[in-house]
């Protein structure tokens, strides 16, 4: 296929609620969405997701964008037959990376007539979702929130913790809500010099302790392990092939949280993947969260063997006010997404959403 054109676009959606981890909140999604369109007139979709400002990850919206806008012009008129035959090694934005590798493979998928999970490898089309809440100015905030949106059928519960928010709300989520599965996310909020906290935290039958310490930190959290029974969970930790090398060696995790945005796309995704499944890790899908377009791609990378836990992507309504893709994503009463066995991505993106909440736009 040969890239007959190229639209970048900025929207800006406002979340339900202020979301909030360890480093920082966000208010409202500064999403950059990439429009690829092949001569023959197929359009593949592609979403980068960075969090406005520099809490999560140096890659702003406006880094992405100014990424993006440099190396999309170069695209047009190449031909491509795999994802893997454009080299993105000059993108020096994960998030950008993949923005770009989502729109070609969803483009593939659509040239191929088959559903985006079928290339990939995957099987499965029920992907399980888990409930994921921030952090709340109380705990009777924190309870509510979950209250609210715990009836929908989710398959566990995640909360962030920070210094001084950690314990005491997981005993309040164990009073209030019983034994469903529950877990942890410090967002590496945390040091080895705080390793008690996670000791504390054996008593309340977690299924996993999300990235404790930073995200270099491999041997830190390999220290940890030794002393504890809850599975680590990394996920800050695993942005490359090599990060994944060296977690599988020093055995600083049990399980792995793949994000697509975080490794740069379906390629490095999949590499990651691959390793960790056949050295025995635990694997499930995160989120920024994306909007519909990159919550699509994750459910369609969520489809391969070995994502045994239930992921932090779910309706499209859950963490945003609008979305831009039709029909919106939604989550059956068992729990699941069922993922639609059309073409590429399975979803289409609203013109007249992507008007509405337009910031900017660059055409090629």
């Amino acid at each position: 296929m040969k890239i007959a054109s190229v639209e970048l676009l900025n929207v800006r959606i406002p979340f339900q609620e202020p979301f909030r981890i360890s480093s920082g909140e966000v208010t409202h999604t500064s999403s950059l969405i990439v429009c690829l369109q092949t001569a023959e007139g197929y359009i593949g979709y592609g979403e980068a997701a960075p969090m406005d400002g520099t809490f999560y990850s140096k890659e702003s919206p406006d880094y992405t964008w100014q990424c993006l806008s440099q190396f999309l012009p170069t695209l047009i008129g190449r031909e491509f037959y795999e994802a893997s035959d454009v080299s993105l090694k000059q993108l020096d934005s994960f998030f950008a990376r993949a923005a770009v590798e989502t729109a070609l493979w969803d483009l593939l998928a659509k040239e191929k007539s088959v559903p985006l999970y079928k290339l990939l490898g995957g099987s499965k089309r029920k992907i399980e979702c888990g409930l994921a809440v921030g952090i709340y100015d109380s705990i009777d905030e924190l309870l509510a929130v979950i209250g609210k949106y715990i009836d929908w059928g989710y398959k566990r519960l995640k909360i962030k913790i920070k210094p001084g928010w950690d314990e005491e709300p997981v005993r309040q989520v164990r009073k209030a809500f019983g034994d469903i599965p529950l877990f942890v996310d410090a967002n590496a909020a945390y040091s080895i010099e705080d390793a008690e906290v996670f000791q504390r935290l054996e008593a309340y039958n977690l299924q996993m302790y999300e990235q404790p310490f930073a995200a270099d930190a491999l041997q830190e959290h390999a220290q940890l392990a030794k002393t504890v029974q809850t599975p680590i969970c990394l996920d800050e930790g695993v942005r490359t092939i090599q990060d994944a090398k060296t977690v599988i060696e020093l055995e600083s995790a049990k399980i792995v949280n793949i994000k697509l945005q975080r490794v740069g796309g379906f390629g490095p995704a999949l590499e990651i993947y691959q390793l960790c499944h056949d050295a025995g890790l635990d694997l499930w899908c995160g989120s920024m969260p994306e909007l519909g377009v990159g919550q699509a791609a994750g459910l369609h990378h969520a489809a391969l063997e070995g994502f045994n836990h239930p992921t932090d992507l779910g309706p499209s309504l859950r963490f945003f006010k609008d979305d831009l893709i039709k029909p919106f994503i939604e989550m059956d009463g068992d729990g699941t997404v069922t993922i639609p066995d059309k073409v590429g991505i399975g979803f289409e993106v609203h013109q007249e959403k992507i008007d509405r909440y337009l910031v900017r736009r660059e055409k090629w």
